[in-house]
Order: structure tokens, then sequence, then C-alpha cells
């Protein structure tokens, strides 16, 4: 369960770490004698974190009700992170805007991608530990331990090495953030085989809603088995003649 969640956060801070050298090296954003940092280094980014943030607040729930699973959301990820993430191989110093403005819509579908793997690593995790709270603590401090180590060292070596070379950022940002939803993919399927009776009924801080009707029945149910011992509620006794 922790590499689903470690490769959650290194797709997402890998993303946001090589963008703004995505931009300046690859596609060739750089300011002027006005404004020395191009305008394009904010906005990109900007659309990356609205639309993960306005998924995640708005469709978030509505989604993970509708699927009723945690490895369908990832499956869904996979091809949005996928899809926003192989256009960037095409950008180039010498596009022209006819092309450039591309980064626009990745970084959105990136966005989104990337909040569902990271929304639903989150909660897998929730449901391995189900109501254990006697070692939920130690759990989760695990697996941000790990979680900083690799996104430390991994970021760090990349920034290092290839902060200036053309092909070598076009590369990272393509297939980095495709090999870590992939990786979590594979983990969640085997998770899910693994601990199939806590995954498929959920932890009860994380606990799916039923459907409304349900719940409204799930209720009439329990205020008439309530009522029917209530102090003066009438006891039914079997009729004589039917013996």
């Amino acid at each position: 369960m922790g590499i689903v969640y470690m490769m959650a956060r290194i797709a997402f801070n890998c993303l946001a770490t090589i963008w703004p050298f995505y931009l300046q090296i690859v596609c060739g954003f750089v300011g002027n004698g006005n404004s020395p940092t191009s305008v394009q280094l904010a906005i990109v980014p900007l659309v990356n974190y609205v639309s993960s943030m306005l998924f995640s607040i708005f469709l978030q729930a509505k989604f993970t009700q509708a699927l009723q699973s945690r490895v369908k959301p990832i499956m869904l990820s996979a091809v949005l992170i996928i899809v926003g993430s192989l256009p960037l191989a095409l950008l180039s110093p010498a596009s022209t805007w006819s092309t450039k403005w591309l980064v626009y819509p990745c970084a959105a579908v990136q966005g989104v991608g990337t909040a569902i793997l990271l929304n639903t690593s989150t909660s897998i995790i929730s449901d391995v530990i189900g109501t254990n709270q006697s070692s939920s603590a130690f759990v989760y401090g695990m697996y941000s331990f790990l979680d900083k180590f690799a996104n430390g060292f991994l970021i760090s070596w990349l920034v290092a090495a290839y902060q200036k070379k053309e092909g070598d950022l076009r590369i990272i940002i393509v297939t980095v953030p495709i090999l870590a939803v992939l990786c979590a993919l594979l983990a969640a399927v085997i998770a899910n085989n693994m601990f199939a009776d806590r995954m498929a009924k959920f932890s009860q801080g994380s606990k799916l809603k039923a459907p409304k009707r349900q719940r409204v029945l799930d209720e009439d149910e329990k205020n008439a088995s309530r009522d029917s011992f209530a102090p003066g509620a009438p006891v039914e006794t079997p009729d004589d003649n039917t013996y």
C-alpha cells in the first residue's frame, strides 16, 4: 500500500518541480526586459493546481461513489496522466505558438489525473488500516517517511543532473509521471487481491455512502426497530386460535 502512495507523490512532486524547467528550456518561455520571468511559468502550474483542486472539491466524492472501487479510479488516472503527458514530448524551442498552447490543456489533464491518484492512494491506506487506531500513527509515519525519502532523492538527482538539458527534461516530464502511475496501478491491483476483504467493505472512516433511497430505507428500518422496544409500545402476542 505504501508503494501506491509513494508513486502518487512522485508523480505529483515531479510534475510540480520539472514544469518550470520544461517551460523555460524546452518550450522557450523566457522573460524580456520588462519582465525577467515569463508569465507562463506562473500560469501553467496554476492551471495544473486549480484543475486538481476543483476536481477534488466538487467531483472526487461523486466520482468515487459512482465507481465503488479503488482500482478503477487509478486506472482512469493512468489514462489521464498518459493523455496529458504524451503531447509534451512534441514541443521544442523551435515550436510555434500554434503548438505551444498545448501546455495548458496538458497541465489541466495532468492535474485531474494526479488528483485522482493522490486522493485514491490516501484512501487505500485508510482502508487497509481500518479501525486499528493503535498502529495507525506508526503506519502513517512510515508511509510519510518513505515518501519524503524517495521524493527527495529522486527530485534532487533529476534537478541537479538534467535541469538544463532539453531532451532529458522532455523525457522526464513524460515518462516519470506515466511510470509512477503504472507502478501505482500494479501495486493497487496486487493490494486489492491481498486485502480484498478490507477493500470491499472499506474502513469506517472512508466508507462510501449508500444511494440516497437505500439510506432512507435503512433509517426507517432502524427507527421502526427502535420504536418497537420503546416504553408503552404495544406488544403483539400470538392468537390462541393459531395453535
